[in-house]
C-alpha cells in the first residue's frame, strides 16, 4: 500500500490497520498506540472483550452453517 496525496499519515495509518483487520478476519477497532501508557479503563476493556466475543461467535455461526450437509427427507425423495 502506499499514501495517497491527499491523506495523512494518520488517514493512512487507519486505513493500512483497517486493511490488515479485514484479511486477517479480525475486527477493526479505534487505537490510540497509547495502551501501555495509561492505566486501562475496566469498563473500555469489558466492551472491547465483548465485541470480540460477539464477532467470534458470529464468525463461528457462519462457519457452522457453511459446513452442515444438506439433509433431504425421507418425502423429498418420494
Amino acid at each position: 500500500m502506499t499514501r495517497r496525496q491527499e491523506e495523512s499519515a494518520t488517514e493512512f495509518a487507519d486505513r493500512v490497520k483497517a486493511e490488515i483487520a479485514m484479511a486477517g478476519g479480525m475486527l477493526d477497532l479505534p487505537w490510540d498506540g497509547f495502551l501501555k501508557k495509561k492505566p486501562f479503563i475496566k469498563e473500555k476493556l469489558m466492551q472491547q472483550q465483548w465485541e470480540f466475543a460477539r464477532h467470534f461467535q458470529q464468525q463461528n455461526v457462519e462457519t457452522q452453517e457453511d459446513n452442515e450437509p444438506d439433509v433431504e427427507t425421507q418425502e423429498d425423495n418420494e
